[in-house]
């Protein structure tokens, strides 16, 4: 499995422990802060590292990231990274101490310093997709232009001015070819090679003017030049390789078990590495056999040599870090975030998923520590996620549904019957039938938990963006201006629009059995007071008329929180008015909000990564003489873990405990604790460094207590 960087070593200690509560909010577990008058909102710990689209090795060492947070730099002296750099999708090393990186957002950008600064080059009009650099003042760059319902569309640009000035060399005559480029390399002869999002590989041997399309090959994922010219291609079907400047092409996978190759590396002494979801292959015979040798890291989506021994590599959950030809590796993310929220989710058990670009993460801890899931999205990200027992659904704009059947472990596209049109939010009927909304095609229905989906007209209804249910099994859905109902598991669907202004429903809030709630992207809050059949605006307290409203919740005293391009605002009073919540984080724009059961808000920010609540939302009154447990064992965190792992527990009186870990089949593993303890709470480090990987269980006992919990060990 990958190595995480939220994975404890195994030299943590024994936490200290005291006995008041106030107290040991602070000492143990920093995120969760007293209530005080100034401050509503703390940050979590992430997420942290976003995935990495591109990697680049200057001259001098300097190491570029491309992310979808932003350009990270790291010099070849640090093992640390600096931020500061553009959103970015692709990135090259030039001459001397330049660096290029392209946007999804149609930019280029150029830095003449290892990446300390940048500057905004001349717009191409499209997505940049990928970059080339070479030793002198040229460069080309590949585009991608996304059209809603059609495939993506590419050119091929060119520089000789280090970026000054582009010239469209591809198509010649000006205008798109049928597919985005994916990737470019310049072969020895001075040979363009570029191919696309479907594999066809183009050759040609003037910079655009003439070219060939071998049938022999494909190449998806990378372009290598070899040092002796010979060109290698990385596809879905392994690796080919060309001797002969890319006119002819061999399939070349002997030894490649797995030949879902994602990267493609040279080492400087003519090694050459594969990159699969198995792991690393590596191959001394420039491209003849290939051995596997590595399956610490998996998907990489780029890899370098930083010497003859370290290697660094790009993936969905970060950077990672080789001291020994890439034999093992581990996580590098120090100074990364990925800090653009896209949604939340909280399946079963308490696991809060955040969406950010690119993929996943989630936390059961409040946020104090967050694993990477779902990753290798690229550009897209999830936007909403909904959750069916130990099944997770999550849509993810353009890469459609995607679908856990293991807790979020492992996911898989899941977009049989599907257009090619964004998705923007996904639910469950009390049926258990799936009900999807798309971003131009209306509204999709699965029955077989995401296998097949089938289209439910809605009429002129085709943007749906939020979903609600009601406690009567109400389904609800937001388009724009528009609420759609319905009150047969989603098989059909009414347009409610009395009252409501043309923007885009973007959150939807049932407060209790009287009140329906629609947040719009641009005109704020609005109430219904007879299911959807006439709506009135409830601004009062909100910042600006015309807020836009990105996420609608409430927690379960029917509070509403809403999440808005100026902040985060509560209503006590069913949205009679609203009060501002934004002591705390240094962005306004929040992107996301969700309560947990125990009444903690959380909210994801356009660029500030995820805040939690000091306290929860809700308090909770206790009779006067309530009926205290004598000891309570906490969730393990991390949980999965790799090695170490901590466990709480807190005790109300002095008792004798033990705590004892058990494997699947009852026997004992190791006793944690066995003696007599105080009342007060109390952490202890469990290391499973000598265990293999598997289900485990800890029991605690103290006094007339026992209580049991599950723990999951990866390697």
């Amino acid at each position: 499995m990958k190595h995480l960087s939220t994975f404890l070593p195994p030299s943590v200690a024994l936490v200290s422990f005291v006995m008041c509560g106030a107290a040991w909010a602070q000492t143990l577990w920093p995120l969760d802060g007293a209530v005080t008058d100034s401050v509503f909102w703390e940050p979590t710990n992430g997420p942290t590292g976003p995935a990495i689209e591109s990697l680049s090795r200057g001259m001098s060492g300097t190491i570029i990231a491309a992310t979808y947070s932003g350009t990270y730099r790291m010099t070849s002296s640090q093992n640390v990274w600096e931020g500061g750099g553009p959103f970015a999708s692709s990135s090259a090393a030039g001459p001397g101490g330049v660096f290029f990186v392209g946007s999804n957002g149609q930019w280029l950008y150029r830095s003449t310093d290892d990446g300390l600064h940048w500057t905004q080059l001349i717009g191409l009009g499209r997505n940049v997709r990928t970059i080339v650099g070479t030793p002198g003042e040229s460069a080309f760059a590949g585009t991608a232009v996304n059209e809603p319902g059609v495939a993506n569309k590419g050119a091929v640009f060119y520089s000789s001015n280090l970026g000054t000035s582009w010239v469209q060399v591809f198509p010649r005559e000006g205008g798109t070819m049928s597919f985005a480029v994916q990737c470019i390399a310049i072969d020895s002869n001075g040979h363009l090679l570029f191919s696309n999002e479907r594999g066809a590989l183009y050759h040609s041997p003037d910079t655009g003017k003439t070219y060939t399309l071998p049938s022999d090959v494909e190449a998806t994922t990378g372009l290598l030049v070899g040092p002796d010219g010979t060109l290698f291609a990385a596809s879905r079907r392994g690796v080919f390789r060309s001797t002969t400047h890319g006119t002819t092409w061999s399939q070349s996978n002997e030894g490649l078990a797995d030949t879902l190759v994602s990267a493609i590396a040279l080492h400087m002494g003519g090694e050459i590495i594969a990159a699969t979801p198995s792991g690393l292959f590596r191959s001394t015979t420039m491209g003849s056999t290939w051995v596997g040798y590595s399956s610490g890291l998996k998907n990489a989506s780029g890899v370098l040599w930083r010497s003859d021994q370290e290697l660094v590599a790009g993936s969905g959950s970060g950077a990672w870090r080789s001291t020994d030809a890439g034999q093992s590796w581990h996580c590098i993310n120090t100074g990364m975030s990925d800090d653009y929220v896209t949604a939340f989710g909280i399946a079963p058990g308490e696991r809060i998923y955040a969406g950010v670009r690119g993929g996943a993460y989630w936390t059961e801890d409040r946020g104090r520590t967050w694993v990477p899931s779902l990753a290798d999205l690229g550009p897209e990200f999830p936007a909403w996620f909904c959750f069916k027992q130990q099944m997770c659904f999550a849509a993810c704009s353009d890469s459609g549904v995607y679908r856990s059947t293991d807790g979020g472990g492992t996911w898989f596209q899941a977009n049989v019957g599907l257009p090619k049109y964004p998705t923007r939010t996904v639910g469950v009927a009390n049926s258990g039938a799936l009900v999807l909304g798309t971003w131009g095609a209306g509204v999709y229905r699965s029955t077989d938990d995401g296998l097949a989906w089938s289209h439910i007209p809605t009429g002129t209804d085709t943007i749906v963006t939020a979903f609600a249910r009601t406690g009567a099994g109400v389904l609800l859905l937001g388009s724009e201006g528009a609420v759609l109902r319905s009150t047969n598991e989603g098989l059909s669907w009414v347009s409610l629009r009395s009252g409501l202004p043309t923007g885009r429903v973007r959150g939807i809030s049932v407060g209790g059995t009287e009140y329906l709630f629609a947040g719009l992207d641009d005109g704020g809050i609005f109430r219904s007071t007879d299911d959807g059949a006439s709506w009135a605006p409830c601004n009062v307290g909100l910042p600006i008329t015309g807020t836009h409203v990105f996420s609608l919740v409430s927690n379960r005293a029917g509070h509403l929180l809403v999440g808005t391009n100026e902040g985060v605002y509560r209503s006590t009073n069913s949205g009679d008015s609203w009060e501002d919540l934004n002591a705390g984080p240094p962005i306004r724009l929040t992107t996301a909000v969700v309560v947990d059961s125990e009444g903690y808000a959380y909210a994801g920010t356009g660029g500030a990564g995820v805040w939690r609540s000091v306290a929860p939302t809700v308090v909770t009154v206790r009779d006067e003489q309530p009926s205290i447990l004598a000891a309570e064992l906490y969730r393990n965190y991390p949980n999965p873990f790799n090695a170490t792992t901590m466990v709480r527990y807190q005790l109300q009186v002095a008792s004798n405990v033990m705590l004892v870990v058990f494997d699947m089949l009852g026997r004992s593993v190791t006793a944690l604790v066995n003696e007599r303890k105080e009342a007060g709470v109390y952490e202890v480090s469990f290391d499973a460094s000598d265990l293999s990987s598997g289900v485990y269980f800890y029991r605690l006992t103290a006094g007339n207590v026992v209580q049991t919990r599950k723990l999951l060990l990866l390697r």
